[in-house]
């Protein structure tokens, strides 16, 4: 089942397409998060309905739902690229925008194999990007593709920052960071406290969520974000999202929010969103006034113990890119994400491997023009 997201898409309802004949419930959708292989924050509601609401109309998506009769058994939501790889080749393509982070599909434990099984046997191939590679969700893909006799291949892989709970984030640090580093943040701390009151809040149960998003961009926007135009104060849409999703978020007690406050104002702001047993850093700011004192590692800092004491979060993935100076220092776990090509039965093999190689090469492409971009924007 297929439902087309429109422009007129709504968040209490889905513009269903003919083909579908029936509309997808948030009931069916929360239940299959919590018995999904793997957690998705990119395909839970509280993330992908605000998403489709505010993207689709300029980055277009479909949202592929899978079943088994009338069970709901995965959901992904996909664009359909004709033109990748520079060939008159449709192709079934993670839902890329500029807020994408995760291309993991949300599948069942009991029934996603048959579900991307059929989603397979579709015909066209299945690019996954941004897709966590050593979890549940690509177990299932593999198994689904063993299954009706199709080809998975990783054409790009990388390794991102993560955070493991495992009881005192201070053990962590002894056992991965020096000495003398540690006691270089407990210094900056202790200096920063030194200038005023000093104070490290969290979101609570009753708080306004929409004060909080005020501070945050606020903040976001008094930095280099803010002056490359990148700050969510600046692009309304981006805003809106990422408040509406706070919302939903919030509502199940999903949304985890940090300040770190010098005289009552903000020195550092960190967000995280959680998914079943895993949560997700959103966008962290800090005063550049500041600088000196390393606000955004102090505010990490205080965010993995909090983590610590969540017994229900079993690994926390900070979506940064691979070498992010910051995070790197800080959390020494990695987790494995890249792009996966699905390959359908009965394509010919000069085929296959002409469109495994271009993709591979369009990867290898995508950091170079993204630096040129950078250095394109500066001036």
């Amino acid at each position: 089942m297929t439902v087309v997201v429109r422009p007129d898409w709504h968040s209490t309802g889905y513009a269903a397409s003919k083909e579908a004949h029936a509309a997808l419930s948030i009931g069916e959708w929360v239940r299959l998060v919590n018995s999904a292989v793997e957690p998705s924050i990119a395909h839970d509601p509280a993330w992908l309905m605000p998403a489709l609401k505010e993207l689709s109309p300029h980055y277009p998506a479909e949202l592929i739902t899978l079943g088994d009769g009338f069970e709901l058994s995965g959901i992904v939501a996909m664009q359909k690229s004709r033109w990748r790889w520079g060939l008159p080749l449709q192709a079934l393509v993670s839902w890329h925008h500029p807020h994408h982070f995760l291309g993991t599909p949300l599948v069942s434990e009991t029934s996603g194999i048959r579900a991307l099984s059929d989603l397979i046997l579709r015909g066209m191939p299945l690019v996954f990007t941004q897709i966590t590679l050593d979890g549940g969700a690509m177990d299932s893909l593999k198994r689904a593709a063993d299954t009706v006799g199709a080809k998975v291949v990783v054409t790009e892989r990388a390794e991102r920052a993560c955070y493991r709970p495992e009881g005192h984030f201070d053990d962590h640090l002894k056992r991965h960071l020096p000495r003398k580093r540690r006691k270089e943040f407990r210094r900056l701390k202790s200096r920063l406290a030194e200038l005023g009151t000093l104070r490290v809040e969290r979101l609570g149960c009753d708080a306004n969520v929409d004060l909080w998003f005020d501070r945050f961009e606020a903040l976001e926007a008094s930095g280099w974000k803010g002056r490359r135009g990148t700050a969510l104060r600046l692009n309304p849409r981006d805003a809106r999202l990422m408040r509406e999703a706070g919302r939903r978020l919030h509502l199940d007690g999903r949304l985890l929010f940090w300040e770190m406050s010098l005289n009552d104002q903000p020195v550092a702001m960190l967000f995280a969103m959680i998914s079943g047993n895993r949560a997700w850093l959103g966008k962290i700011a800090h005063d550049e006034a500041y600088g000196q004192y390393s606000p955004g590692a102090l505010i990490i800092i205080e965010a993995s113990r909090d983590f610590d004491d969540r017994p229900d979060i079993r690994l926390v993935d900070s979506c940064a890119v691979p070498d992010h100076s910051l995070i790197n220092r800080l959390w020494h776990d990695r987790l494995a994400v890249g792009t996966v090509i699905v390959i359908p039965p009965g394509m010919p093999q000069w085929q296959a491997s002409l469109v495994t190689t271009l993709e591979s090469g369009r990867q290898r492409a995508i950091p170079a023009l993204k630096t040129l971009r950078n250095l394109v924007t500066r001036r």
